[in-house]
């Protein structure tokens, strides 16, 4: 089974979400994405389109598409992860805040 896998939530209204195929220690990297850039001049556009639900914001005024499974992962208000972006990588670290068990 893989580290990661994405599957319908549970959670009302959700949709898919990203899950545990294994156990992961609190401070464990879950995931390394690499991201694509926007270019500025774009980021008024992505705004209006579906993306909107997927990016993140890269600085102020552009934003990045999250590869692998980075811009599914669902928000939470307790979450069991966090992010951290590498501006000068592009990627994006999905790190556990938490023991995480596989589901």
């Amino acid at each position: 089974m893989n580290k990661i896998y994405i599957s319908k939530s549970k959670t009302s209204g959700a949709g898919r979400g990203v899950f545990a195929g294994e156990d992961f220690k609190k401070g464990d990297l879950v995931e390394r994405c690499p991201a694509i850039v926007f270019p500025l001049k774009e980021y008024p556009i992505i705004k209006k389109t579906i993306l909107r639900n997927y990016y993140f914001m890269w600085g102020k005024n552009t934003s990045v598409i999250c590869l692998g499974l980075g811009s599914l992962y669902n928000h939470s208000y307790t979450p069991n992860a966090t992010y951290k972006k590498n501006i000068k990588s592009k990627t994006i670290d999905f790190i556990a805040l938490k023991d995480i068990k596989k589901k």
